[in-house]
């Protein structure tokens, strides 16, 4: 066993610079999820400013459809980030490998309305995955891992991003460029890479070799199987474009006919944003 503040840490889920755990809060029992780094990994891999931009946007973020970061503590060592108990989206999908059409519109409904909730304050995610959207322990499904993300103040800030991140097989053609791009419509395109893979079951673009797959993603060369629904094969269509421009929005999406039997919240709940960012030094990049 391992205490860390109110925290005893079991069920070591991952090693390296990048560790997760279970724990129990020592005083009320409840579950949580704790988000371990080296701090030492950290530094010599140049990812200090990635991690507080992190936490930074945690803090700054405060939606249902968002992880609740309760706490961040600091050891000689390490930096913990407690967040409330789940696992993510991937190791459903390992396990069931493709979504009922349902439960894919439900899912993706709640991504559509938490990124939306996202750009709406000056947010993109830069990094939506499988891996980086969170299942809380009643099912409710939240976005998290914000180490690439941007904020933005207007329009020319917005466009003012040039930086290629993320997991290449859910990025959007214009991350591969050298040009500035729209992070709003690129965070578009990697969640129709998700929808996609929630109802095939499968990547639509994933290649041994890089060059292949940034030219199949740069191309949108890609197939639907035969088993996914007629109307999220529509959607999907709308969303893998590879002119951003001619891309559809968030609010064209949730309004979608796939969509039209969802119901979105703007329910935001309020937490604890008390979090001494001093306690998250960890060095200079």
């Amino acid at each position: 066993m391992y205490v860390v503040g109110k925290y005893e840490l079991t069920n070591k889920l991952g090693d390296g610079a990048f560790g997760e755990v279970l724990g129990t809060h020592i005083d009320t029992g409840a579950r949580v999820s704790v988000k371990m780094m080296d701090l030492h990994q950290v530094r010599d891999m140049g990812r200090s400013r990635n991690v507080l931009r992190k936490i930074s946007m945690l803090m700054k973020l405060d939606h249902a459809g968002i992880v609740h970061l309760i706490e961040v503590l600091k050891s000689d060592h390490h930096i913990f980030l407690v967040c409330a108990e789940g696992g993510d989206l991937f190791d459903k999908l390992v396990q069931q490998e493709v979504f009922n059409e349902q439960t894919a519109r439900t899912y993706f409904a709640k991504i559509a309305d938490a990124v939306d909730y996202c750009h709406q304050q000056g947010v993109c995610h830069r990094d939506l995955k499988p891996e980086n959207l969170f299942l809380s322990a009643d099912g409710r499904l939240l976005i998290s891992d914000f180490g690439f993300s941007r904020a933005f103040i207007d329009h020319d800030t917005l466009m003012d991003v040039y930086t290629r991140c993320g997991t290449p097989n859910y990025c959007a053609p214009e991350v591969f460029t050298c040009r500035s791009y729209d992070a709003r419509a690129a965070d578009v395109w990697s969640m129709g890479v998700v929808l996609y893979v929630m109802v095939a079951g499968y990547l639509p673009f994933d290649e041994r070799s890089l060059s292949t797959l940034y030219h199949k993603i740069c191309t949108a060369d890609y197939k639907c199987p035969r088993h996914m629904p007629r109307a999220a094969r529509q959607l999907i269509e709308r969303i893998i474009v590879v002119d951003p421009a001619a891309r559809i929005t968030l609010a064209e999406i949730k309004a979608h006919p796939w969509m039209a039997s969802t119901k979105y919240s703007s329910h935001e709940f309020s937490i604890d944003k008390g979090v001494d960012l001093r306690r998250t030094h960890i060095g200079k990049d």
